[in-house]
């Protein structure tokens, strides 16, 4: 029978302000030390509070049960709560003695605030703190909704072409685009310029080919170019997603393949799946797959993670998770780049990356293959 004697404990971490940890352990030295050397953890555990007792799992439990409403994960021993917060019940247990009993009556709750000051102005220095581009991943898709963003932007200029054989020359399509008055008044050169990033947009869409010196039409271009509707805008940007094989710009070839095994995606999902790929090969294809198995059986609380109130769950979820994945996700050998997900990459409103990659990703999938994908089958887990 598995020895029952032994100590419960709370032990609290910098690097978690706000939340505790309640466990158990027969050696509590060596407990400490574990937990502090794991890789997610960035600084030490430090004890709180520990008590002897004969039955570790039972006292446990009812510590766990007396705070359940404040766990942040129900796979996991973390409370948010403060330190202080364990003291009437570890009083309790060495009151009555808590080595020599199983089971007793835990005190009263008192009503009181379980999120105190510290972890208020925790959460208001993650705002400050917030960094929009905080992992650096291969997938790179367009943020652009298609009939409001991108496709008003690429019809700009296309008269400038005569047709789809005959190329431009860089410098004079240019020239000719601010004589025509298309031009946009740089603040920086103080002059006028051509619309930032047209001509990478035009040539991502598939609308036009780009060399060293040239521009010119493609044939899908040219049909867009007599009619500018969605339609067409789809036919060239499909056009050259599918004949594309690469997560900059044209990640969804792959990502229908990974859709056909796994069905539905959240955006969970999401990001420790499809968007830390490295590369469309049929090996990480498999991989992200795998992935995204691994994350359905983990029981995760999505309204929790989303609303962002309780940053000690999405803390916890991320680590967690991170952990899992970190042989996948270190992706960059370059100190100078962030190489997992951190909780700041969640806080925030829309201007979030995060929150932006997987609505426009679930977007364009639904407007390119409607055939294919609907809004159910993407669970649109973000707030929007």
């Amino acid at each position: 029978m598995k020895n029952k004697f032994g100590f419960v404990y709370c032990m609290t971490n910098i690097s978690m302000p706000g939340i505790v940890k309640i466990g158990l352990t027969e050696n509590i030295k060596d407990r400490i030390t574990n937990l502090s050397t794991r890789t997610a953890v960035p600084t030490p555990f430090k004890l709180y509070r520990a008590i002897e007792v004969k039955d570790m799992f039972e006292i446990e439990k009812q510590f766990h049960d007396y705070f359940r409403e404040q766990r942040t994960n129900s796979q996991r021993e973390f409370f948010t709560i403060s330190p202080e917060e364990t003291d009437p019940l570890f009083d309790h247990d060495e009151k009555i003695g808590a080595k020599n009993f199983d089971k007793t009556i835990l005190p009263e709750r008192e009503e009181k605030e379980l999120i105190d000051n510290k972890v208020k102005e925790f959460r208001d220095e993650y705002k400050k703190r917030r960094k929009v581009y905080a992992i650096n991943t291969n997938f790179r898709i367009k943020r652009y909704n298609f009939n409001t963003g991108w496709m008003q932007l690429v019809k700009k200029g296309l008269d400038i072409y005569p047709n789809n054989a005959n190329q431009i020359v860089k410098k004079n399509f240019k020239k000719i685009y601010l004589e025509k008055g298309y031009g946009v008044w740089s603040k920086i050169k103080q002059e006028h310029e051509v619309d930032h990033n047209l001509i990478s947009h035009q040539e991502i869409s598939g609308i036009i080919n780009v060399t060293k010196e040239h521009l010119s039409l493609t044939n899908n271009g040219l049909e867009f170019k007599r009619n500018s509707s969605e339609k067409n805008f789809r036919t060239c940007l499909k056009s050259k997603i599918l004949e594309s094989d690469t997560l900059e710009f044209y990640p969804y070839s792959a990502s229908m393949k990974i859709l056909d095994e796994v069905k539905e995606l959240s955006n969970i999902e999401f990001l420790w799946g499809i968007y830390v790929m490295k590369d469309t090969s049929d090996s990480e294809i498999k991989k992200c797959i795998l992935r995204i198995e691994d994350i359905k059986k983990i029981n995760i609380d999505y309204e929790k993670f989303n609303n962002l109130k309780d940053l000690f769950y999405v803390m916890s979820v991320t680590n967690d998770l991170n952990f899992k994945f970190k042989d996948q996700i270190e992706i960059s050998q370059n100190t100078d780049l962030k190489k997992k997900f951190e909780i700041v990459d969640f806080v925030g409103s829309t201007l979030s990356r995060l929150d932006l990659e997987f609505k426009y990703f679930k977007n364009h999938l639904i407007l390119l293959w409607p055939e294919k994908y609907h809004k159910n089958s993407l669970e649109n887990l973000l707030t929007n």
